[in-house]
């Protein structure tokens, strides 16, 4: 009986102790991270097919995207800005970068390859909302189109034709591309353009990409008008002698356009000593160099442009553009 009263009272003493009854809020659940839109698990396009102009390349370079075939090219905003329908995602890029590409022709864009990325082949793709056209989105399906690129240590071999020197196109209705009749394997040939009427625009905003030269169906990016500012194409040392044809491919509103010339390459002379560029030369050098000199009375249509070129960040946060990109 004691040892009862005793337990009784000890039980009461301990539950004194405890105090009142206090209630514990549940740990409040972990926030969700949220996953970048390149990591997100996306159906795969329908609409559209996306290629590579050089699918391998060294760590450190650059390849050229071509996006062809879509029937309905996209309304919804999925960078956020102005004439954001794409985002370009690679391994080195997983929030995405925005890509305002002008021609439904053909889509451009730039894919450039960190120094030091390990050998190996690499996811590249294009997040936009198939079927939209409104600029929410929000009639169209968020959708994925994608392929592979190859980063290799050894030299790349240069494809005979590439996609970017393939895109659905027509001779521009005006102007004329100017540059030199003949010049050495490994020179140096200068494109420029007279006499343009037609309106040109860039291919891709973002990377300042204004036209592709291709030299023999081997496309070289071009980042700036050559109306205005004329370009040094380079001939690769191993060009065979004889006539070439280059081709440049513009943007002017829906269409793309081209202007090509014939050059006659000839064998490469002897290394110079002093380490000069070896040029070109032409039969009409003076009548070149005066319509080199007037380039910049040639009138330029007005584009719409961004204040900044140069890769930043979007309203949601979205980098855009190419950290090559400039005007």
């Amino acid at each position: 009986m004691r040892a009862a009263v005793r337990l009784a009272l000890c039980t009461t003493a301990l539950l004194g102790l405890a105090g009142p009854a206090v209630a514990f809020a549940a740990a409040p659940a972990p926030a969700a991270v949220e996953v970048p839109i390149c990591e997100q698990t996306l159906p795969a396009a329908t609409d559209g097919v996306l290629t590579l102009d050089t699918p391998t390349v060294r760590a450190g370079g650059t390849a050229l995207g071509v996006l062809t075939g879509v029937a309905q090219w996209p309304a919804g905003l999925v960078g956020g800005g102005s004439g954001e329908t794409f985002l370009s995602c690679t391994p080195w890029t997983p929030s995405g970068v925005a890509e305002v590409m002008t021609t439904p022709a053909a889509g451009l864009f730039l894919v450039d390859v960190p120094a030091g990325t390990p050998a190996g082949t690499y996811p590249v793709s294009l997040v936009y909302y198939q079927g939209s056209q409104q600029t929410s989105g929000a009639d169209g399906t968020l959708v994925r189109l994608g392929t592979t690129l190859t980063v290799t240590t050894a030299p790349v071999a240069v494809p005979s034709v590439g996609a970017a020197c393939s895109i659905p196109g027509a001779p521009a209705a005006s102007g004329q591309l100017v540059t030199v009749d003949t010049v050495a394997a490994g020179g140096v040939v200068r494109l420029g353009l007279t006499a343009v009427s037609d309106p040109r625009i860039y291919f891709n905003e973002y990377d300042a990409l204004w036209f592709v030269a291709c030299l023999d169906g081997v496309a070289t990016p071009v980042l700036q008008d050559v109306a205005s500012t004329p370009f040094d194409l380079t001939v690769p040392a191993g060009t065979p002698p004889g006539p070439h044809t280059i081709r440049l491919w513009g943007a002017g509103g829906l269409q793309v356009m081209w202007w090509e010339r014939t050059v006659v390459v000839t064998p490469a002379p002897a290394p110079d000593p002093n380490g000069l560029a070896i040029t070109g030369t032409s039969t009409a050098a003076g009548a070149t160099a005066a319509a080199l000199l007037a380039l910049g009375g040639v009138a330029l249509v007005l584009v719409r442009r961004r204040s900044a070129v140069a890769r930043g960040q979007s309203s949601t946060g979205v980098r855009t553009g190419h950290p090559t990109g400039a005007a």
